[in-house]
């Protein structure tokens, strides 16, 4: 500041306010990318759990135990 209030100062709160228009710009996009990231993460995550009860419920058929009591127990733990 002892030069003055010069061009290059202008130029440096310039490139500053760009900058943070840009952030700001990329953030809006950047919010729907996580949270659609966090929907079919957790929707996944459901038909996983889907897919291991049945499975378990399968394995426990083949082993001679009734599906349905295989899948409540399964719940219940």
């Amino acid at each position: 500041m002892a030069s003055g209030f010069g061009w290059l100062i202008l130029f440096k709160l310039a490139g500053m306010a760009v900058t943070v228009w840009l952030i700001s710009r990329f953030a809006g996009h950047f919010v729907k990318l996580c949270q659609t990231i966090i929907a079919k993460t957790t929707h996944w995550r459901v038909h996983f759990l889907v897919l291991l009860v049945l499975v378990v419920c399968a394995i426990g058929e083949r082993l001679g135990l009734a599906a349905a009591k295989t899948a409540f127990f399964l719940a219940c733990s």
